[in-house]
Parts: structure tokens; C-alpha cells; sequence
């Protein structure tokens, strides 16, 4: 699953699909923002539920290669 946090109204989306993108809560178009694995946010290492700074983002290209 991807998330896209909707820079208008700033609610949060999710989807498994990369393609047209709407937001749920304002109907913008958020197709053009680039998403983010939807967990890697609460991702929790055993440094007390911190943020770890050394995430790894899928980016659009990779996962649109994989589907042709």
C-alpha cells in the first residue's frame, strides 16, 4: 500500500494502485505527488518508537517497471 498526504487539505490517503489518485477528503488530484510506503511512517525500530531516519522510498518508476 502508498500514502499521499494531500498538500491542500493535509488528510492522508491510501491506496494499492499507482495511477490516478484522488483525494477522499477535498477531491484534489493528487496523481503528480510522489507516494510513500504507507508504513513506513510508524515504522518502529527498538529505539523506543522513534522514526527511523534510514527508510527506503519505492519510487513511481521502479513499481510501474515491474507491472510491464
Amino acid at each position: 500500500m502508498y500514502r499521499k498526504i494531500c498538500p491542500f487539505c493535509k488528510g492522508d490517503s491510501y491506496s494499492a494502485a499507482l495511477g490516478r489518485w484522488i483525494c477522499p477528503y477535498c477531491n484534489s488530484d493528487l496523481t503528480k505527488i510522489f507516494p510513500e510506503p504507507s508504513g513506513w511512517a510508524s515504522f518502529k525500530t527498538g529505539d523506543g518508537g522513534k522514526k527511523s531516519p534510514e527508510r527506503k522510498v519505492i519510487s513511481i518508476c521502479e513499481e510501474m517497471n515491474k507491472k510491464t
